[in-house]
């Protein structure tokens, strides 16, 4: 319950910490002799936690955008916030489906279009980003800030998809 009230910065230093706490406990294990179908799956561990922690990272990172976007009173930095708030809750979403599912069951083809959508959804965001009729309503430097958010939230949902892959 504790962790729910923390700030978002909070809850990505505890989280970092958990990941510190996570490449030790690995390190100890390479140290010591494990079968091979062992080494594999803890090497999968590893990278789902790596992947998960760099996705946590671009979301931390994205805070100071996201604070803007919510609380602009321009439509169009509002939209782009509403509508992203909309594609992450959806791709939680999707997410947390897939990790429901029956445990061993391969989703290679799951992921794979999930994989897809994430890259079709970055591309859209671009080029709509990059439309003339956008930069009347924007500032310079609040087109920048919608681009860098648009690649944070997608790299973020990219690391995610490795995590849950490897996991």
């Amino acid at each position: 319950k504790r962790f729910y009230s923390k700030t978002v910065t909070e809850k990505y230093d505890y989280i970092k910490q958990l990941h510190g706490e996570m490449h030790g406990f690995y390190l100890r294990l390479q140290n010591t002799s494990l079968a091979k179908d062992e080494t594999e799956r803890l090497n999968q561990l590893i990278s789902a936690i790596r992947n998960g922690m760099y996705a946590a990272k671009n979301i931390r990172d994205a805070q100071h955008d996201i604070q803007q976007m919510s609380n602009s009173s321009n439509e169009i930095k509002y939209s782009f916030y509403t509508l992203s708030r909309e594609k992450l809750l959806n791709f939680y979403q999707g997410i947390q489906l897939l990790l429901d599912k029956q445990k061993g069951t391969k989703h290679f083809e799951e992921l794979s279009a999930v994989y897809q959508s994430i890259t079709k959804g970055y591309s859209e965001g671009l080029q709509s980003l990059y439309k003339e009729s956008l930069a009347r309503h924007v500032s310079e430097t609040e087109i920048s800030t919608l681009i860098n958010f648009n690649r944070e939230l997608y790299t973020s949902f990219k690391s995610l998809l490795f995590g849950l892959k490897d996991y």
